[in-house]
């Protein structure tokens, strides 16, 4: 199945785009691919959206990927740990990987004045 938001995802809508992606899913439905084409933005809210639907969707036994994220979207993704064109990487891995992203952050700013 080829999921294709039109719109941002941000805090305002993350929880009814999981809730419909959630109804969509059946049992015949072994895959599932979230095409960000026409998404411009996505925020905090929704890449914790995204991390918790990969887990619903993987204990339903469904492979999950996204597809298309171009800009901030891609930027904020691969940030996060969620990656375009494969499966995203386990949470207990994604907690690591923002931990090494802030300290990153971090360390970058303290040398600015």
């Amino acid at each position: 199945m080829v999921v294709r938001p039109e719109s941002g995802l941000f805090y305002a809508n993350a929880d009814n785009v999981k809730s419909d992606i959630n109804t969509r899913v059946d049992d015949t439905i072994t895959a599932l691919v979230l095409d960000l084409a026409d998404v411009p933005t996505v925020d905090i809210t929704a890449v914790d959206m995204l991390v918790d639907l990969a887990d619903d969707l993987d204990r339903r036994g469904v492979r999950f990927a996204f597809a298309r994220g171009i800009g901030q979207v891609r930027d904020v993704l691969n940030a996060a740990g969620l990656h375009l064109a494969g499966r995203p990487t386990p949470p207990s891995t994604q907690l690591s990987q923002r931990s090494r992203a802030e300290t990153h952050r971090t360390r970058s700013h303290r040398g600015r004045s």
